[in-house]
C-alpha cells in the first residue's frame, strides 16, 4: 500500500518498487524472472572464480592497479585487446525485423536519437582527424559487425562505435536490398534503445549516431580504462574481491530491472555483454549490446501457457479447440483501458468538430 501522506515523487518511487516486488514473485513464470535468474547465473560463475582468486589477494577491493594504469593521457598504449566488445548473436538481422520494428514503433513517441558527425572524431591513440572509420582501430567483432575506438575531438573522451556489416551473398538484388533495409532497422532499434538507457548507471552513455550512407553506426562512451583503452568484460574480469563481485552482481540485476521497467527484454545477457569499469575503490558492472533486444509482450505469456496446458501428459486436461479459439480471440483485443481511451479520444475528436 502507498501512504496518502507522501509526496508525489515518493509514491511513484513506491509504486515502482511495489510492481518490481509483484514481477519477481512471477518467478521463472514470466520474461522478466527468467531474464533476472540469467543475470543470477551469470554472477555465480563468477563468484566461483572470485573465491579461487581470493586467497592471491585476501584484502581489499581490489590489487593495486598495474604500471599501464597508472600513467597519463599523453602516454596511451597503442596496444588495444581485441576482447573488449564481443558480438555474437544467434539470428541474422532479416529475420528478427518484425521485432525490430516494434521496439522502434514503442520507442518512437519518447525517443529522439542525437547525431554525431565523422569530423568530431580523432584516432584514439595518435589524434588524428578521422577521415574514414576504416582508419580506426578494431576491438571487438562478431556476426553483426564489428567495434572501434576513437575520441571524441573537443571533449577527448573515449568512444566505442559500433560498426554493422552486412553480407555481400545474395540471390538477387531485391535480396540485398532487404538484408540492408534490416540491418539498418536492427541498428535504429540499438540507437534508440542506447539513447533510452544512457541516463542510467548500469548503460553506457550514448553519443549518438553515425550516419555512413548504407550504415548506421551507434558511439557509445568506451567502458573500460579510458587511459588505456583496455576493456575487462566480465569473461575476463580483473581480480575481484568477494564483496565487488556482489556488488557487480546487484549492478546487473538492478541494470535488468530498470530495462524491464521500460517494457524492454535484452534477450542475450551474457557475461561477454556485461563490462566492468572502476568508479572509486570498486568495479561497476555495464549491460551493452542491446541486437536481440524485444518487447515484453503479455501476449507471448499467454500463448506460452495456453501451449503448455495443450501439451500436458493427462489429455483430459488439454483445452478443447472452442477453449484455444476463445483464448486467443481475447489476445487480439485491446485491453480494456485502451477501449476506454480510444473511446475518449474519439469523443474529443469529435467536440472539435
Amino acid at each position: 500500500m502507498v501512504d496518502i501522506g507522501m509526496s508525489a515523487q515518493r509514491k511513484r518511487r513506491a509504486q515502482r518498487m511495489a510492481n518490481r516486488r509483484q514481477r519477481l514473485a512471477l518467478g521463472p513464470v514470466s520474461d522478466h524472472g527468467d531474464e533476472i535468474l540469467q543475470a543470477i547465473e551469470i554472477v555465480k560463475a563468477v563468484l566461483v572464480k572470485a573465491k579461487q582468486e581470493a586467497q592471491a589477494y585476501p584484502g581489499g577491493d581490489f590489487p593495486e592497479e598495474s604500471k599501464d594504469q597508472q600513467t597519463d593521457s599523453s602516454a596511451i598504449s597503442t596496444s588495444i585487446p581485441k576482447q573488449s566488445y564481443t558480438l555474437e548473436p544467434e539470428i541474422s538481422a532479416h529475420q528478427n525485423k518484425s521485432v525490430d520494428d516494434e521496439v522502434i514503433h514503442m520507442l518512437q513517441p519518447k525517443v529522439s536519437c542525437q547525431a554525431l558527425k565523422l569530423d568530431e572524431l580523432v584516432t584514439f591513440d595518435m589524434g588524428w582527424t578521422v577521415k574514414s572509420i576504416i582508419t580506426l582501430k578494431e576491438i571487438g567483432r562478431g556476426s553483426y559487425g564489428r567495434v572501434v575506438i576513437a575520441r571524441h575531438r573537443s571533449t577527448g573522451v573515449p568512444l566505442a562505435i559500433k560498426e554493422p556489416s552486412w553480407s555481400d551473398d545474395f540471390a538477387s538484388p531485391g535480396e540485398m536490398v532487404e538484408n540492408l533495409k534490416a540491418t539498418r532497422t536492427r541498428a535504429t532499434k540499438e540507437a534508440m534503445i542506447q539513447q533510452l538507457m544512457s541516463g542510467s548507471p548500469y548503460f553506457p552513455k550514448f553519443w549518438g549516431t553515425l550516419d555512413l550512407g548504407n550504415e548506421l553506426c551507434q558511439a557509445v562512451e568506451f567502458v573500460g580504462c579510458k587511459k588505456t583503452g583496455t576493456g575487462y568484460p566480465l569473461h575476463e574480469p580483473p581480480s575481484l574481491s568477494m564483496c565487488n563481485v556482489v556488488k557487480i552482481a546487484e549492478d546487473i540485476v538492478k541494470g535488468m530491472m530498470e530495462f524491464h521497467d521500460h517494457g524492454l527484454l535484452h534477450n542475450d545477457l551474457k557475461n561477454d555483454n556485461v563490462l566492468l569499469e572502476k568508479h572509486g575503490k570498486r568495479y561497476k558492472a555495464v549491460i551493452i549490446d542491446f541486437g536481440m533486444a524485444s518487447h515484453r509482450s503479455p501476449a507471448v505469456r499467454e500463448l506460452s501457457k495456453l501451449g503448455a496446458q495443450c501439451m500436458a501428459d493427462n489429455p483430459d486436461h488439454r483445452p478443447s479447440l472452442d477453449t484455444i479459439q476463445s483464448q486467443i480471440t481475447k489476445l487480439h483485443r485491446p485491453s480494456r483501458w485502451r477501449r476506454v481511451k480510444r473511446w475518449v479520444a474519439k469523443k474529443l475528436h469529435l467536440r472539435r468538430k
